[in-house]
């Protein structure tokens, strides 16, 4: 936090990687620094460190960074209270045709997470893109960023928007949620939206 007692970005990302529940992707045998996910394929691993049974609805999805589908499926899984559940990945939704330009997208309810195929240094996306629209409702800074390719990492600064206090700091990581702050972001691999404080 800072001295005003705004969460930083930081703060976000610990919360989001100690919730009581996570999804991954990792491979199933991990594969060179080139090609991490080696050739056995993608498996999706559910952890719920709760006490309840967990039954997500899942959406997997590869998709190009021009924004296009390649392909998809839905899952409906069970994980129990302590436990974890690691399920194999089709092979047409782990096993892209140019692993240098897809990114695997797999949504849980309301949580996202992403695989690339290749390393950053390797991946053909082009330079992000993005529209950021600001406007004033109630007299209180609406951002809404639109992405126009796929964004890795988004912060949005509300307090560089608008006044310091009760805004406070939305941050995004690869698709996670906007925590605080007024913000929305569309785009096929990347989506979220929040108001107010």
């Amino acid at each position: 936090m800072d001295s005003q007692g705004i969460e930083k970005p930081l703060w976000f990302a610990l919360r989001r990687a100690f919730a009581p529940r996570l999804a991954t992707v990792q491979p199933l045998q991990p594969g060179p620094t080139h090609d991490p996910t080696g050739h056995q394929g993608l498996t999706l691993a559910l952890v719920n460190d709760s006490g309840t049974d967990w039954r997500p609805d899942v959406l997997a999805r590869r998709i190009g960074f021009d924004g296009r589908e390649r392909a998809g499926t839905r899952l409906r899984l069970d994980c129990p209270a302590g436990g974890l559940h690691r399920v194999p990945l089709d092979p047409a939704i782990g096993s892209p045709a140019d692993p240098a330009a897809e990114i695997l997208v797999v949504d849980v309810e309301g949580n996202r997470t992403t695989w690339t195929y290749r390393p950053d240094r390797e991946l053909t996306q082009g330079r992000p893109r993005r529209r950021v629209d600001l406007a004033v409702a109630d007299g209180e800074p609406h951002v809404s960023v639109t992405a126009l390719t796929v964004l890795r990492d988004l912060c949005v600064f509300a307090e560089r928007v608008g006044p310091a206090g009760p805004i406070g700091y939305g941050v995004a990581r690869r698709g996670g949620p906007i925590d605080r702050g007024a913000a929305a972001c569309r785009h096929p691999a990347m989506s979220f939206a929040a108001s107010g404080a």
